[in-house]
């Protein structure tokens, strides 16, 4: 949801929105990132990759949202 949000705000900017395009990506990668990391936190030996996600779909192109890093 937060990726769809960015991606309205990114590509409409003169609607009002609660938060900028950037803090929607923010939160979008922060959830993206917590579906991997948060359970193998919790349960040692857990995998992502033996679970399917609703949304895993729009991984790839958040990652390509994303700025570079340096």
């Amino acid at each position: 949801m937060y990726f769809s949000m960015y991606q309205i705000a990114a590509a409409s900017p003169e609607i009002k929105m609660a938060m900028s395009a950037k803090d929607y990506l923010e939160r979008a990668y922060g959830t993206a990132n917590a579906m991997f990391m948060t359970p193998h936190e919790i349960y040692p030996g857990w995998s992502p990759y033996g679970t399917g996600f609703y949304n895993e779909l729009v991984l790839v192109d958040l990652i390509g949202a994303l700025p570079p890093t340096e």
